[in-house]
C-alpha cells in the first residue's frame, strides 16, 4: 500500500471507530476540578477519534460517575472536542464539551448539588422532594484563549416526581421539561397532580431579575 492509502485508512478508522486510550483521563478530571474542587470525576473507558468535520479531536468516555464527597451522580457519556491544530502543536485546549446524564433519583441530584452549591432556600425545597427522576444534557462552548465558558445550554426532563408542600396535601405525579439558556429557564409540558386535579401547562418561561431589587 501507498503511503497516502496507509494515511486515508488511519484517518478512516480513526474518524469512525478512534483509539482506546487512558491519556486525557487526567485532562477530563482537571477540568471537572477547575470548576469546582469539591468535585471528583471517575471514568472507565475513554476513547478519541478525529473529527474532521469540526477540526477537532473528539474523547469520548461513557457511564461515568460525577461525585461530591459522597453523593454521586450517574453519567451515561461525556464529549470533549479538543481544537485539532492546537492539539498538533501539543496544546489541549478545549472548544466544547457535551454531558448526557443517566437517569438519577431527583433526591441525589438534590444532595449533589447542596454540597456542590450550598443554598438555604433551595436546601428547603429539594428537602421536600419525595421521590422522582431526573435526566440533563449540558453543553458549554470554551474561549479558544482563555478556556472561559462563552455559552452553555442546560435540557432535560423531570419524571414522576412527588413535592410535599407544608401544610398542604402534596403534588403528585410531576412532569416536565426543562431548558435553562443565557439565564433564562424555560419549562415545556408541565403536568402535576393536587388534590385530586390534574393540572398541565404547554410552556413557562422564568429568566434572572437584573434589577437587583
Amino acid at each position: 500500500l501507498s503511503i497516502l492509502a496507509i494515511l486515508i485508512i488511519c484517518i478512516t478508522y480513526l474518524s469512525v471507530y478512534g483509539v482506546k486510550t487512558d491519556s486525557f483521563n487526567n485532562l477530563i478530571k482537571n477540568k471537572v476540578k477547575e470548576y469546582n474542587p469539591k468535585l471528583i470525576l471517575e471514568v472507565d473507558e475513554v476513547y478519541i477519534k478525529l473529527n474532521i468535520k469540526e477540526s477537532a479531536i473528539n474523547i469520548n468516555t461513557k457511564r461515568a460517575n460525577l461525585i461530591a464527597e459522597s453523593n454521586p451522580i450517574k453519567i451515561s457519556k461525556i464529549d470533549i472536542n479538543l481544537n485539532l491544530l492546537k492539539f498538533l502543536s501539543n496544546e489541549n485546549l478545549i472548544k466544547n464539551i457535551k454531558i448526557k446524564s443517566s437517569n438519577n433519583l431527583l433526591k441525589d441530584i438534590a444532595s449533589f448539588l447542596n454540597v456542590v452549591d450550598y443554598n438555604l432556600p433551595r436546601y428547603i425545597l429539594f428537602s421536600q422532594i419525595k421521590k422522582g427522576l431526573l435526566n440533563f444534557e449540558y453543553e458549554a462552548k470554551f474561549d479558544n484563549s482563555s478556556q472561559d465558558i462563552i455559552s452553555y445550554l442546560i435540557s432535560g426532563s423531570v419524571k414522576n416526581a412527588k413535592l410535599n408542600i407544608p401544610g398542604y396535601k402534596n403534588l403528585d405525579d410531576i412532569n416536565f421539561n426543562f431548558l435553562v439558556k443565557d439565564k433564562k429557564v424555560k419549562f415545556s409540558n408541565l403536568n402535576f397532580i393536587f388534590q385530586n386535579i390534574g393540572f398541565l401547562s404547554k410552556s413557562l418561561e422564568a429568566k434572572e431579575d437584573k434589577s437587583g431589587s
